[in-house]
């Protein structure tokens, strides 16, 4: 009986991982976070100082992944963005011993690939103009999400710490424009939308004093907004109106500095 009660709940974890959490690679992800912060919480046991929460901004180099990361123009939920930057605010608040909730807010700006634009329109435009350049343009993601958090000391003055955050994320990406001997021509009209997100923010913090700390995290983050009645071209020079639905991924590194809260 007990085995069979203890099966059960194994099968109930798991159930809820998979319907919180998107895609193959961000559950496992989660697994292995709160394999890590359980194996962490017993030996944080005899810890000296445990903060009951912090207040911390950071920022630092932005990667698309997924569609976002996608440089192929005739592909509908392809991204073209490059590296970008992220801007990020985390508030949290220890509820008991190492666990709390968290709330972030998070801004991110990537470049359009200006070079996989043009490419693809000199494949579409064969023979038919001179020159051809891309417009600068921006991929801009803002979200607000929330949910747990865990925090260890792993040294002195060293913590590991640990977020699964949910919520809310705007997108917005400029058009897709191209000039053809001086003439501008649109190729993608520009996209705008929110969706469900989810990110994953492991982290180290490092005690300055008491009060304050340098932090730095690691944030990936998942989203799958649609985007209805937007313009696809075709190397044939024919355009296609649906809507798509990309998988628009960040691998964000940051660094920062915060304060701890009693």
């Amino acid at each position: 009986m007990m085995r069979y009660f203890s099966i059960r709940k194994k099968n109930a974890a798991v159930h809820f991982l998979q319907f919180v959490l998107p895609g193959g690679s961000l559950r496992v992800a989660a697994l292995l976070l709160l394999a890590a912060c359980a194996g962490l919480d017993s030996l944080a046991q005899r810890g000296r100082y445990e903060p009951g929460g912090y207040l911390g901004i950071s920022a630092g180099a932005s990667f698309p992944s997924e569609d976002l990361a996608m440089d192929n123009l005739f592909e509908g939920t392809a991204g073209l963005a490059r590296t970008g930057f992220q801007l990020h605010f985390v508030f949290s608040y220890k509820i008991r011993d190492h666990f709390g909730i968290a709330a972030a807010l998070t801004g991110s700006f990537l470049p359009l690939d200006d070079e996989a634009i043009r490419s693809g329109a000199e494949m579409i435009h064969q023979w038919q103009c001179s020159r051809i350049e891309a417009v600068s343009g921006t991929w801009m993601t803002g979200g607000l999400s929330a949910g747990p958090y865990a925090i260890f000391e792993i040294a002195r003055k060293l913590y590991f710490d640990a977020r699964i955050l949910v919520g809310l994320v705007y997108h917005h990406c400029d058009p897709v424009v191209v000039t053809r001997d001086g003439t501008e021509e649109t190729l993608r009209d520009e996209l705008s939308g929110i969706s469900a997100g989810y990110a994953l923010a492991p982290g180290l913090k490092y005690m300055l004093n008491t009060r304050l700390y340098l932090m730095g995290d690691i944030i990936y983050s998942v989203s799958t907004p649609t985007f209805d009645n937007v313009t696809v071209p075709s190397i044939s020079n024919k355009t296609e109106v649906r809507s798509i639905q990309p998988d628009l991924g960040q691998i964000a590194t940051t660094m920062g500095i915060g304060f701890f809260l009693e």
